[in-house]
């Protein structure tokens, strides 16, 4: 059997791809212990090489455990074979004759009007060694594979472009850039994807690469992802961080890194620390968290500790990119962004009619699935009324009069909810004046404690107790990606859930006879 033995001197391709802050050792010990086996031509031609090995299960586990099933996703175990070949393999030949090898992956949705949105997957040093094979890198590591799987497609449908280079290369090389200009320009010059919804993710010397691609880039992007990842290193005469400062303003930026002993002060949290001296925010996190700060923000720093991910050390703690990306809600905050609109304005009023026989106000979301709760504040009252709310985003509601209250003044607030019920954008209107009466006996939008569900997990049926505030209303079942999957009217205290995939999902009751009062319960099908 013919073997591939391959000799490279790893001091000075790591060195050039600008590696020295990471633990260079360590990687130099990996890297020689796997060129030092001679691997077989037709090792990964095999079908019996399975992504469901052991490692794989207990790193799955791992994350399953620590986000509470947030991610499950069954398209997960597939063969290496069966992940490369959804991919188209091409290649881009410039004048000087570099070729550019690359993976693409289309959509099987059918074409928005402004194109795809598109993820540029940019893999780790580990990925570059070429004895591992062609597409090899599409496999390794989330940064690629995650898109590409029926939960992120079934709801976001990315084109997914993943080139891939050798140690002889850098993400920061001038022929790459070049490269993926041509490329990536050729799909928007087609109409295959949207200029506004370009992101770029990056692991490791692939973090490097998501830094480095709009300093580089002619390509505007509207997000960039670094993970694990650093800056130019001096020899190379690249901008400075704090150059690039007005860059980095119009873009929107989520960085992932992990403090470890052999990494104290993280490359990516000195980059984070120059931008913040040079006037530009971040949001800084242990973890991603649920909340209106995380998706309004359009520039996050997520620092991982021993308490918040748990690893061994390196290369484990080194790829943060396989906790990161599978998280919901980094998955629904990356595609919020469009390059120049902030994901605060995913919502806003366009009308407020007080002429026609019932008031009423009306909005543009963009995301269709998401709901909208609608607010009112008097002008004698700081606080906001909660009015209702419209689960699939109608985009308008109709304000009823119960109340001897006549004529209120003040003003309408509409909140884009996500399915955790988080507010991720918000439009308040001026002052206006309504006709009639105002509902102020509204019952508020509350958590009722009493009422549990059972049994949790569920595998068949899921039963819910405690009041009967929500008899003869409507319940709706919603995935972790925010799909609406079951709904129906609550004329039995039981909902049918053997069809549902294992994992967690939010019960939401609404009761008809309190005015849109809700309770949300999370429960766990196995």
């Amino acid at each position: 059997m013919k073997t591939k033995n391959l000799t490279y001197n790893l001091e000075q391709r790591i060195s050039y791809l600008g590696y020295q802050k990471l633990e260079e050792e360590v990687l130099f010990e990996k890297l020689r212990e796997k060129m030092s086996q001679p691997i077989p031509e037709d090792k990964y031609s095999s079908t019996t090489l399975r992504q469901c090995s052991f490692e794989h299960i207990i790193t799955k586990f791992l994350f399953i455990t620590t986000f509470v099933i947030t991610a499950f996703n069954q398209s997960w175990c597939q063969t290496e074979e069966e992940i490369i070949s959804q991919f188209e393999q091409k290649r881009w030949v410039l004048d000087n004759d570099f070729e550019l090898l690359y993976y693409t992956f289309m959509p099987t949705a059918s074409k928005p009007a402004n194109g795809y949105p598109l993820i540029i997957g940019l893999h780790g040093t580990v990925e570059m060694i070429d004895n591992f094979g062609p597409g090899a890198h599409l496999t390794r590591r989330e940064v690629i594979k995650r898109w590409i799987t029926s939960a992120v497609q079934d709801t976001y449908a990315p084109y997914v472009l993943a080139p891939q280079v050798y140690l002889n290369r850098s993400w920061g090389d001038k022929d790459v850039h070049i490269a993926l200009n041509a490329i990536i320009q050729s799909l928007i010059d087609e109409g295959t994807v949207d200029p506004d919804r370009v992101y770029v993710l990056g692991h490791s010397v692939g973090g490097f690469g998501a830094w480095a691609f709009p300093v580089l880039s002619k390509i505007p992007v509207a997000a960039v992802a670094p993970m694990s990842g650093f800056w130019f290193s001096e020899e190379e005469g690249k901008p400075s961080v704090e150059a690039t400062k007005g860059i980095f303003s119009e873009i929107s930026i989520w960085a992932f890194h992990y403090t470890s002993a052999l990494e104290l002060s993280p490359p990516t949290r000195e980059i984070v620390k120059i931008l913040e001296k040079a006037g530009l925010p971040f949001v800084t996190n242990d973890q991603p968290h649920s909340n209106n700060k995380i998706l309004n923000n359009t520039h996050l720093y997520t620092e991982y500790t021993p308490q918040t991910f748990a690893c061994s050390g390196y290369p484990e703690c080194h790829q943060v990119c396989d906790i990161a990306i599978p998280n919901p809600i980094f998955i629904e905050w990356l595609f919020q962004q469009r390059r120049g609109r902030p994901p605060a304005r995913a919502i806003q009023i366009t009308n407020i009619d007080t002429i026609a026989p019932v008031n009423s106000v009306s909005w543009a979301i963009e995301n269709q699935r998401d709901s909208v709760a609608i607010y009112f504040q008097s002008v004698d009252n700081e606080e906001w009324t909660f009015m209702g709310k419209v689960i699939g985003s109608r985009g308008n509601y109709q304000f009823t009069s119960l109340s001897t209250v006549p004529q209120p003044r003040g003003k309408i607030r509409v909140d884009a909810l996500n399915a955790n019920n988080e507010v991720y954008g918000s439009d308040t209107s001026a002052l206006v004046m309504l006709k009639g009466k105002l509902i102020t006996d509204i019952v508020s939008e509350v958590s009722h404690t009493s009422v549990t569900v059972y049994p949790n997990p569920a595998k068949e049926v899921l039963y819910w107790q405690g009041t009967t505030r929500f008899d003869d209303g409507s319940y709706c079942i919603v995935d972790v990606l925010g799909r609406v999957v079951v709904k129906g009217q609550t004329t039995d205290n039981e909902v049918l859930i053997s069809q549902l995939a294992a994992g967690s999902y939010l019960l939401e009751l609404c009761s008809s006879r309190h005015l849109e009062e809700t309770v949300r319960i999370r429960f766990l099908k196995q």
